[in-house]
């Protein structure tokens, strides 16, 4: 069985792959995320101008107003999704402090 590291001792790429690995799991295991990463996905898939300029592909691209309001609404998603992945962040790294801690042996 491999050793138990924290966040603190691994290395930067390592915990890259675990915080991706966290946000991955969410869409198993949190419903309002995996409703709205398939919502994105959807949003992605159907329209083909906002993929290029999410992609980066901006040369002699223009936006109707019906494609402007889902680059919104695709915009609102995307900091939802953020949100949910922060609050995860966050209470992983609260269990990381406690097994820091509890290494160092300040709490049993």
């Amino acid at each position: 069985m491999d050793e138990l590291k924290t966040f603190y001792e691994l290395q930067d790429n390592e915990l890259e792959e675990q915080l991706i690995k966290a946000y991955n799991k969410l869409t198993l295991t949190n419903e309002k995320y995996k409703l709205l990463k398939e919502e994105y996905k959807n949003i992605m898939d159907n329209n083909y101008n906002i993929a290029c300029i999410i992609g980066g592909d901006i040369e002699d691209r223009t936006l109707s107003n019906e494609e402007c309001k889902i680059l919104f609404r695709l915009t609102r998603l995307y900091y939802d999704m953020q949100s949910i992945e922060e609050k995860e962040a966050f209470f992983r790294g609260a269990r990381e402090n406690y097994l820091y801690l509890k290494k160092l042996g300040i709490i049993e």
